[in-house]
């Protein structure tokens, strides 16, 4: 990143930051403040970035492909609950979660390891997915292929407009009027 007399240049950092912090972060470097009627999955990092706090303020998330929850990143490790090993080989779901130390092992390539468990990571991995369902009761996310207009969530929040009437002939043919639905602001989570 890149931001004269606001981003130190050459600074490198193991810390987490995930996409979703953008929108926050970009609404707070512009002095505006987040939409408080939805749930927001960012966080503002602009603090860590300036330098003004040492550490991320996010220490996790939850990994998908599309709608399948594929693991937990928590710091350096890692919650793997679906197998790849490569980009072009089938997805299989583990018979069992497999936790991963990503300092020793970056690849993901080493066998499971009994002494090596990190089972004490297990209670940070449980507070990510419990955070993320606690999410999901506040605000569903919008089902896949559902129109906005009918999540609840979302047509409560479309402006009440009355149908617009439009002459058209391209579309019911000469002189009749076609009715142009409301439609919904804003966008689902997920």
């Amino acid at each position: 990143m890149r931001w004269p007399g606001y981003v130190s240049a050459g600074q490198v950092s193991d810390q987490i930051m995930h996409v979703t912090e953008w929108f926050t972060t970009l609404l707070h470097a512009a002095g505006a403040a987040p939409p408080s009627d939805r749930e927001i999955d960012g966080v503002n990092q602009l603090p860590w970035l300036r330098g003004q706090d040492p550490s991320s303020q996010r220490e996790g998330y939850l990994y998908w492909m599309g709608p399948e929850l594929y693991g937990v990143k928590w710091r350096n490790f890692k919650l793997a609950l679906a197998v790849q090993k490569y980009l072009t080989d089938p997805v299989g779901k583990l018979p069992s979660p497999h936790i991963v130390n990503l300092i020793a092992d970056p690849q993901e390539r080493e066998p499971f390891n009994l002494p090596y468990l990190h089972s004490w990571t297990a209670t940070h991995f449980n507070r990510l997915l419990a955070d993320y369902q606690a999410s999901i009761r506040r605000e569903p996310p919008v089902p896949r292929r559902r129109p906005p207009q009918l999540h609840p969530i979302l047509r409560a929040r479309t402006r009440q407009v009355r149908p617009l009437q439009v002459s058209s002939g391209l579309a019911t043919g000469p002189g009749q009027k076609t009715t142009i639905p409301k439609t919904a602001s804003g966008c689902g989570r997920r």
